[in-house]
């Protein structure tokens, strides 16, 4: 048996962008006959995504922002002394760090294991270079789309080749199948009938003016399927508000504050998925939901989904994608969306053909 550990940590995209993963070690398998026990170390806000997935054997969440919020409680360095334990409990053959940060190699370091593993500081995704040192050994891997530089990673660390394009996958869960149809069924929401459009973005460069994102909605309605704003916390729920109430049509509803498990589901009813480089995007890609995802501050060759389904438009000014979560040019929140607008009737276009 082959134990292993995987650390990455967050957020929603990331660990989208990571779940070949688990294939990956599915593949090995079916090609060496060694069975594979796969823990994984995450946030517990974003545990949820990982939790009861096949290949996944067991599911460590963690709260590191709590953490540094109380780090003089009890409680904290309560939960510290369970990490702990739990890492050192168990003799890993595999740890492979793939958050790249330097908080991530600490917590590889204390997991007991042969070999800790993770991407060499001239790999792309490699973001805090010092926590390199922490492991024992790294690699370098190919520029290019992340999820392929995750999978050339493992590639690299078990010897084997998986000569194949891999998407990541979220199969449907039922339990939350049935909270998703709760959901839509208190706003009047047939599956299949309406689209999604993301009103948050995670960056403020990846914030498309207000006016803009209700120009996608007034396009949805131009379709005859109902534009439904998700939104999560106050300051997106106040974002989502002003965008409705830009609306020409006056008929965009607004879905948010769901549970994890709950939204990835409403994600996998929706018809299309409208937004930036966010996990709402990639999450509906991996549940297989046509796409239409615009690039500003950020590349779509690095981070894009790929099926059939999606499609990416790279808006970015002359100056980018720059990778700045913050800008005072305001140059990505005001650009010129008609090629966004584009692939969304396509996209309909082609449901309506189909």
């Amino acid at each position: 048996m082959l134990r292993v550990l995987i650390i990455k940590l967050s957020a929603f995209g990331d660990i989208i962008h990571s779940l070949p993963i688990i294939e990956c070690f599915e593949e090995y398998f079916l090609k060496n006959n060694i069975r594979v026990e796969l823990d994984w170390l995450i946030e517990k806000r974003w545990s949820p995504i990982i939790e009861d997935l096949p290949g996944v054997d067991n599911v460590i969440p963690i709260n590191t922002k709590a953490w540094r919020r109380s780090l003089f409680s009890r409680s904290t360095w309560q939960e510290i002394g369970e990490c702990w334990s739990t890492l050192r409990k168990k003799r890993y053959d595999l740890v492979l760090e793939i958050n790249t940060l330097f908080k991530s190699a600490i917590l590889a370091r204390i997991a007991r294991a042969d070999m800790r593993v993770g991407f060499a500081k001239d790999s792309q995704v490699c973001r805090e270079k010092h926590s390199i040192y922490l492991l024992d050994k790294t690699f370098s891997v190919p520029h290019g789309n992340v999820v392929d530089q995750t999978v050339r990673l493992v590639e690299k660390a078990l010897y084997m080749d998986m000569a194949r394009t891999v998407h990541p996958s979220l199969p449907p869960k039922e339990t939350a199948v049935r909270m998703a149809e709760d959901a839509l069924s208190r706003d009047r929401l047939l599956p299949g009938h309406f689209v999604l459009v993301t009103a948050g973005g995670g960056w403020q460069t990846k914030l498309l003016d207000e006016k803009l994102v209700a120009d996608f909605c007034d396009c949805v309605s131009q379709h005859g399927l109902e534009p439904v704003l998700t939104w999560s916390g106050d300051t997106e729920k106040k974002r989502s508000e002003k965008i409705a109430a830009l609306s020409k049509r006056n008929s965009v509803k607004q879905l948010g504050d769901l549970t994890l498990e709950c939204f990835i589901e409403v994600l996998r009813m929706s018809c299309l998925v409208i937004g930036p480089d966010t996990g709402t995007v990639h999450a509906a890609s991996a549940v297989e939901t046509p796409t239409v995802s615009y690039y500003g501050p950020s590349s779509s060759e690095y981070s894009g989904p790929r099926r059939s389904t999606d499609r990416v438009v790279q808006l970015s000014p002359s100056c980018g994608p720059c990778f700045k979560r913050k800008c005072d040019k305001d140059l990505c929140n005001n650009l010129n969306i008609q090629r966004v607008l584009e692939e969304i009737n396509n996209q309909l276009d082609g449901q309506n053909t189909g």
